[in-house]
């Protein structure tokens, strides 16, 4: 895992909005509710929560710098705070109500044991409280993206940056990219600064819901993503046990 990040990549707020659209208007209710939002990135979907209804939103990420950022830019909400990882298990271990909600938004494929991250996040979630996660299919841009991420990663970090424009390059001039997305090459290319943590799990539907099995939720939705042609993300909201 690298120590340094060159750019930080924002999702832009209409792009957040449209990824929550489906699950907010037709599968959950967040008025009143609390939220943690696990792998927040620099906040979009964060504030799109939090401009749902919301009584608390708490974001969450890896990267200080993207945290950095998503308070920087969304400080204008009184209910929407953000905490790096280091602050939120603080945070979290000393709450005396677990919360109503948990968004994990393209985070669980990158645990390299979901099932041992998953139950310890669960803890902070309250009986009758819902988890939305998403997760990656076994599909070729799946696939791609993934040697993409692990090309890099070996990659001397001198030669990175050139090795990076490459083969993002060629990933979205391929046949299998979409005419919109190769007029993304910038955005993308600072994007791929951030990605340097490997995929550990590609999740077909039926392993997500032995997954959830597992974990002792039930899913109460299935939620596809069709973003873009080649989109392949999934989600399921579930359900922890009363």
């Amino acid at each position: 895992m690298p120590t340094e990040i060159e750019h930080t990549y924002a999702v832009p707020l209409e792009i957040a909005r449209s990824h929550l659209q489906i699950l907010l208007e037709n599968a959950v209710d967040l008025t009143g509710k609390s939220v943690l939002d696990f792998g927040c990135g620099t906040g979009s979907h964060s504030r799109v929560m939090a401009e749902s209804g919301a009584r608390q939103v708490t974001g969450v990420d890896i990267l200080d710098t993207n945290i950095r950022l998503a308070r920087q830019t969304h400080e204008d909400l009184s209910n929407l705070h953000f905490a790096t990882l280091d602050e939120a298990w603080s945070s979290l271990s000393s709450l005396t109500q677990p919360v109503d909600f948990i968004l994990l938004r393209c985070v669980v494929p990158y645990f390299p044991d979901p099932v041992t991250h998953l139950t310890r996040l669960l803890r902070y979630l309250k009986p009758g409280g819902q988890i939305y996660l998403t997760l990656l299919d076994d599909s070729i841009k799946s696939r791609m993206i993934n040697a993409i991420k692990s090309a890099l990663a070996h990659t001397p970090s001198r030669l990175r940056p050139v090795v990076r424009d490459f083969l993002t390059l060629l990933f979205y001039l391929s046949p299998i990219a979409d005419r919109d997305a190769r007029d993304r090459f910038d955005i993308l290319r600072a994007k791929m600064n951030t990605m340097f943590f490997p995929v550990h799990h590609l999740i077909p539907v039926d392993q997500g819901l032995d997954l959830m099995n597992q974990l002792g939720l039930k899913v109460v939705r299935k939620l596809h993503h069709v973003t873009h042609p080649m989109k392949s993300d999934y989600g399921l909201l579930c359900q922890k046990d009363v």
